[in-house]
């Protein structure tokens, strides 16, 4: 089975879930780190049995989400269900979501175009309309939420992506050496070697 990401405009990409267990949470020894206080220590996993992949809420604050219904009990996953990730503002204003993978691909997801920062919508949390799937890059996905209270161009936030993508070997890359006045928040999605 594999993990399918589609964007609005029908654009696809996929990764194997090639792991016996997967956890997502806040802490960061989970495989899918989520550095946000809504996301709970150990929120969620996907568990491989019997040939399927399950779906569990961890007994999290928040609850987990299969397309947009609330889990009680570990679910199977199947063709076409949905999981996206959102952000929450925390006070910010305006901001920027991009990635950068294990092969020095830096790809921006917020704003889909354009040179500037976009401003963010405040109050819980805030799911993309896209959802984005996981290319056959080897080792890391690593996802940035940068923030600013004013308006930001995205060029030195860009470049300092790719620096951090080219740079990194092994494992994901650090933090993104910004201009001042930014913040940001990462999570990043390890990829294990194919059995």
């Amino acid at each position: 089975m594999k993990l399918v990401i589609e964007d609005d405009e029908g654009c696809r990409r996929e990764v194997p879930l090639d792991r016996d267990e997967i956890t997502i949470g806040r802490r960061e020894d989970n495989l899918v780190h989520l550095p946000d206080r809504n996301v709970s220590r150990r929120h969620a996993r996907l568990v491989q049995r019997d040939g399927a992949v399950l779906l569990e809420d961890l007994r999290s604050a928040n609850g987990t989400l299969l397309n947009g219904v609330r889990i009680s009990e570990p679910v199977p996953l199947g063709d076409g269900d949905l999981i996206r990730i959102g952000y929450r503002a925390a006070g910010r204003r305006y901001g920027a979501i991009l990635s950068a993978d294990g092969r020095g691909t830096v790809t921006l997801h917020l704003p889909p175009r354009g040179q500037e920062a976009v401003a963010l919508k405040n109050g819980p949390t805030v799911l993309l309309d896209q959802a984005y799937e996981l290319d056959d890059a080897p080792r890391w996905e690593r996802f940035y939420l940068v923030t600013g209270d004013a308006p930001f161009s995205l060029a030195p936030v860009l470049e300092a992506a790719r620096e951090a993508a080219t740079s990194a070997a092994s494992a994901s890359p650090a933090a993104l050496r910004l201009p001042p006045r930014l913040d940001q928040a990462v999570f990043s999605l390890e990829k294990g070697v194919p059995r």
